[in-house]
């Protein structure tokens, strides 16, 4: 079988991890924690960094936070999205309004996002899909500070990826990554929230610790903690962050063998004479590799899909259009006619740190036999 996803582990996780357990403290004595934030810090040049249990938990402390400054208003974003990167902010009780895509790369236009705003817009907020980017970053980032909104990234697949030689979650007010078991480097689960106002980070600090003011205690400012605010156990385990210490110190290795894997990708797809016959992403030096997607062009997604599984190759779909998700359906109906159509046709194919040149000789061999069947049978 060739896995969609095989998450990247080795020894050395391991044996950070023995640490943490051997150690005659509590397990939440923060060691790995602080050192990968002083790595972060010097590596992406991050300055208020929160280390939290998933991306989704970084998400929700700024819809936290945005209430506690704003306290009501529309968040704009696309809603080619994952789920919880609307529910986040709908649970604190912002409005959402859904973008269209531009087109093959999954993300809106700036035009799309100016057209949406209105006197309640909060936020604009942009998800930089497969560790790509759009291209007017900065002048979003610009035209947020002109209109006095803020800049939210969900840079979930977005770590070690540029845009203009700056590191994405570098340009928002907020930005959210996501540690999960199927990015480039993970936690099992896991995520960091990067906040550029330094009253904002202290503040997120409260509504990470459960709500309380429990960091004052722990350095001697308080003799007992206290409830200040809303919150949640937002916060990363030490074991979490002991198994991406070892990892996010070799990132440069991991990203040059996603690099070479995405190359003979491309490779395969000249050899088999598949250039012509699907859109797939372009990834370049200064992104991550994360992912390798394809677009067809006819609504063939799901034949490829069974053919392919029939094969032992594990794919999957991109994002389901939150617009017209169940959940959604009942607050509001709307159309977005790119996303409802392209979002049908996007096809992942396997990218992890373990796969094989054979594994993606044998891929593309096999969507090479799909297109010729398809063409006997029709």
């Amino acid at each position: 079988m060739i896995y969609f996803n095989q998450p990247l582990i080795n020894k050395n996780f391991l044996k950070d991890v023995n640490k943490v357990l051997k150690i005659n403290k509590s397990l939440n004595y923060n060691f790995f924690q602080k050192t990968l934030k002083s790595i972060v810090k010097e590596k992406f040049n991050f300055k208020n960094v929160l280390f939290t249990n998933s991306c989704t938990s970084g998400l929700e402390i700024t819809a936290l936070l945005l209430k506690h400054i704003k306290q009501r208003g529309n968040i704009v974003m696309p809603s080619y999205n994952y789920p919880t990167t609307a529910s986040s902010f709908i649970r604190a009780g912002f409005d959402i309004k859904f973008i269209d895509i531009e087109g093959n790369n999954l993300m809106p236009s700036f035009d799309q996002y100016k057209r949406a705003i209105n006197k309640n817009t909060v936020a604009l907020l942009v998800t930089h899909y497969a560790g790509l980017s759009v291209e007017y970053l900065d002048k979003i980032k610009s035209f947020c500070k002109r209109k006095n909104f803020f800049l939210i990234e969900d840079s979930a697949q977005g770590l070690d990826s540029y845009h203009n030689g700056r590191p994405l979650g570098s340009f928002g007010d907020f930005s959210s990554f996501s540690f999960h078991e199927t990015k480039n480097i993970h936690s099992v689960t896991g995520g960091m929230l990067i906040i550029k106002n330094k009253k904002n980070y202290k503040f997120a600090k409260l509504i990470l610790d459960r709500g309380t003011d429990r960091s004052k205690v722990i350095s001697g400012r308080k003799n007992k903690y206290e409830w200040v605010t809303i919150g949640s156990a937002f916060n990363m385990t030490e074991i979490q962050a002991a198994m991406l210490y070892n990892q996010i110190k070799n990132l440069k290795k991991i990203k040059l063998k996603r690099k070479k894997i995405y190359n003979y990708y491309i490779k395969n797809f000249k050899k088999y004479d598949l250039l012509n016959k699907f859109y797939f992403n372009n990834i370049n030096n200064d992104k991550n590799y994360h992912c390798l997607y394809i677009i067809f062009k006819k609504n063939i997604r799901n034949l490829a899909i069974n053919f392919l599984k029939k094969k032992k190759i594990e794919t999957y779909v991109g994002y389901s259009p939150l617009h017209n998700s169940f959940f959604y359906k009942k607050i509001k109906n709307i159309n977005l006619i790119k996303t409802e159509v392209i979002s049908n046709r996007v096809l992942r194919l396997p990218m992890h740190y373990y796969l094989k040149q054979k594994d993606i000789e044998t891929i593309c061999k096999n969507l090479k036999f799909f297109f010729q069947k398809l063409k006997i049978e029709h």
